[in-house]
């Protein structure tokens, strides 16, 4: 899955853009290789419009890097038409057309899970570092083969992609599958749903137990199944704000009986749904497990298999072995996406189309 970049050496602008943060980075594709020379961290909120994120960025760069800008791309989650994108929590957009009549270089808006998928071929490559294999339940680490590569990321929300890499080109297919049904895989995920059913008015999908929302909605589920009383810690975790609560199951469930039960519930399902989502793409090419979630909780998915029988799990033989025979990993590099819009802007260059993604 390694390919090198473009011959003539550049620089190239990019960003992922969220509605909490954004992240502007320069990228030197360099040597046939991609460099990070430098990010800068923004509170969304505080801005009123992307183009101040762009002065910020000239102001801290202005020089020879700056000079040398020949392409930009940006992420974003949300869908992008006609190279635009509107953001939910902010009250500004991106406007990628925007963008290239200010600076007088190409500019691209691509969905933020498109970015994904197309760096982790760059990473692969590169940094081949990044990635954390997950043996299989007889500790196989089985090979690539030619094919689809699926991608899956539980972080803020539920990402699913896939791409197909070509010599020295990919092609990435981002999806809506973060919001596809939710489907229980034993008795305790019967309950979940009907739980989660009950919180939501309808039918549960996906993304509302594989996301840092999730991680709650598991957390809520158990104490309500539970007939002991509350923990001083879980006590203390229900009394946070909302976006803080994941973190704080995450970090004490090596103490906390609860936020433990919290966590292996939700590895169990995240390989379950992995394992559909594999399936779906048919991705031989593999498995890749993207988002913030995974990353920083890699031993909860290596502990006893515990994502891997989960998988693994199908009603068919015939399956299951074609499921031994993916490969999967975490991808551990958090600016997998900048690599990825640097890899978008680099094949705009090449293609000399600037346009959006949907």
């Amino acid at each position: 899955m390694e390919f090198t970049t473009a011959d003539r050496d550049h620089v190239s602008l990019v960003g992922d853009i969220g509605g909490t943060n954004l992240t502007l980075a320069l990228m030197a594709h360099e040597n046939k290789r991609m460099r990070l020379i430098d990010t800068v961290r923004l509170a969304s909120q505080e801005l009123s419009a992307f183009d101040e994120a762009i002065s910020h960025a000239e102001q801290r760069w202005r020089g020879p890097h700056w000079d040398q800008i020949s392409a930009c791309c940006f992420t974003a989650a949300g869908p992008v038409s006609d190279n635009r994108v509107a953001l939910t929590n902010v009250r500004w957009g991106i406007d990628g057309n925007a963008v290239s009549d200010r600076l007088g270089v190409p500019a691209r808006v691509i969905n933020d899970f498109t970015g994904v998928c197309y760096g982790i071929p760059v990473l692969a490559g590169q940094a081949p570092d990044s990635f954390t294999s997950l043996p299989h339940c007889n500790g196989g680490l089985p090979t690539a083969q030619t094919g689809t590569i699926a991608v899956i990321g539980a972080g803020t929300g539920l990402g699913v992609g896939s791409l197909v890499v070509d010599g020295d080109r990919v092609s990435a297919f981002p999806s809506e599958g973060g919001h596809s049904g939710f489907a229980p895989i034993d008795e305790e995920t019967v309950e979940l749903w009907k739980f989660l059913a009950d919180r939501y008015g309808a039918a549960p999908g996906a993304e509302c137990v594989l996301s840092g929302r999730g991680i709650v909605n598991i957390f809520d589920f158990l104490i309500s199944c539970s007939e002991a009383s509350p923990t001083a810690q879980v006590d203390r975790i229900r009394a946070l704000p909302s976006h803080e609560r994941p973190r704080e199951i995450s970090a004490h469930a090596d103490t906390d009986p609860v936020c433990r039960r919290t966590m292996e519930l939700f590895v169990r399902v995240y390989g379950a749904v992995a394992s559909s989502t594999a399936l779906s793409f048919l991705s031989t090419g593999g498995l890749f497990l993207a988002g913030g979630i995974a990353a920083k909780n890699v031993q909860w998915f290596l502990e006893d298999h515990r994502f891997m029988r989960a998988f693994e799990t199908n009603y068919l033989e015939s399956i299951r072995d074609v499921l031994r025979r993916i490969p999967v990993a975490i991808v551990g590099e958090y600016a997998v996406s900048l690599y990825g819009a640097a890899y978008a802007a680099e094949d705009m260059l090449r293609t000399r189309t600037p346009k959006g993604d949907t």
